[in-house]
Formats: structure tokens, C-alpha cells, sequence
């Protein structure tokens, strides 16, 4: 098999398990904040509101009427004009792309670290030593 098809199953492999632990936390943190079924909220509140912190912190730049739920940072309620359908796709539709691309974080980061690194070494080898320095 060529290295460039091998390439692209391992990054789509990595997309589609990214995407799926995406849908599965957005579900979880929103089944649990709607229904929590009989558990106990002080427990689940921190754990929620926690998982839910990256969604929360960018629908602070959306207008209230389009926000996803917006706990712990938002102070918009719009439960009593939206329907909990509503609620749900904007939910799902805002929260999935925002987890998928908080799961690329390390990727990104580590990528960006090790380009600086390397940049860094480069600038280095180049540059002419001082007069008298071997």
C-alpha cells in the first residue's frame, strides 16, 4: 500500500474517532443537564459545567437567541421561547465542531512547538560566530 492512501486512513481514523467522542460528550453533557434522571446536580454541576466550558466560552460571541446551553459562563435563558428541540440542534450543531476542534488542540499545539523548535535551530546554525569564539 502506498505511504500517501496509509497516510490518509491513519488522519481519517483520527477525524472519525475525534468526531465521535465529539457527538458522544455533546449527548452526555446534554442529557445530563436536561434529564438528569434521578442523580444528584451537586455532584454533576462542577463535572458539567467543566466539560462544558469550551462550548460556553465561545457562545458568549453568539447573539442569545442563538446560543447553545450557555452554563456556567452565559447568563441567557432561553428556555421559555425555544422549544427543547431547538435547544438540542443548536446544542449538537454549535458544541460538535467546537470538541472536535478542542480535541485538535494537542495536535496542533505539539506542531506548532516542534516548527518554532526547529525554526529556532535553524536561526541558530546560521548565524556567523562572534569574532574570537570558536
Amino acid at each position: 500500500m502506498r505511504p500517501s492512501v496509509m497516510t490518509f486512513r491513519v488522519r481519517a481514523y483520527g477525524f472519525i474517532l475525534r468526531l465521535g467522542w465529539a457527538i458522544a460528550l455533546t449527548l452526555f453533557v446534554f442529557d445530563l443537564w436536561v434529564f438528569p434522571l434521578g442523580l444528584d446536580l451537586k455532584l454533576w454541576t462542577p463535572i458539567l459545567s467543566a466539560l462544558n466550558a469550551p462550548v460556553s466560552a465561545l457562545s458568549l460571541f453568539l447573539p442569545c437567541l442563538e446560543r447553545p446551553l450557555d452554563f456556567p459562563f452565559g447568563d441567557c435563558r432561553h428556555w421559555g421561547y425555544q422549544s427543547g428541540a431547538e435547544t438540542f440542534a443548536r446544542h449538537v450543531r454549535f458544541s460538535v465542531p467546537v470538541y472536535v476542534l478542542f480535541f485538535y488542540l494537542p495536535n496542533i499545539l505539539g506542531a506548532s512547538w516542534s516548527a518554532w523548535r526547529r525554526l529556532r535551530e535553524r536561526q541558530a546554525s546560521s548565524e556567523p560566530s562572534a569574532p574570537g569564539r570558536t
